[in-house]
């Protein structure tokens, strides 16, 4: 999920100043940590992603190929897609518990946001905007 797709995303500046007036500066500094973990923990996944690939794809050569002593390799890239593909899983755990934790630090600030909208619109609606 890309960074505008997610609700803090759609008006970042918006979200940041509510955020700072709601709940302070530390917790928009943690949100700001968060979310830099968060797109470091996305290029650990997308490695993982190409290793496993680069895994297969060897495993596959060594096993059509069948050069001297190829049962050894094939072992061995099997051994190694196994272990990229648990690499693979705790990366995209550490991806969903960060967007999670994102997602949950972002509820209040949300929250208020949509309040305001919600009490922005009723004033247009009772012809404060007209």
């Amino acid at each position: 999920m890309n960074e505008v797709e997610e609700p803090w995303g759609v008006d970042p500046d918006r979200f940041r100043r509510v955020q700072l007036k709601l709940l302070g500066q530390a917790a928009v500094e943690e949100f700001v940590r968060k979310r830099r973990s968060l797109a470091n923990w996305k290029k650990y996944e997308r490695a993982s992603r190409i290793d496993l690939g680069m895994a297969r794809h060897k495993y596959h050569y060594e096993e059509e190929a069948a050069f001297p002593g190829w049962q050894e390799r094939v072992e061995y890239a099997s051994l190694r897609i196994e272990e990229v593909q648990q690499q693979l899983e705790r990366r995209s755990e550490n991806v969903r518990e960060t967007r999670e934790e994102l997602r949950r630090l972002a509820a209040p600030v949300l929250e208020r946001m949509r309040i305001e909208d919600e009490g922005s619109s009723a004033h247009a609606l009772r012809g404060g905007a007209l």
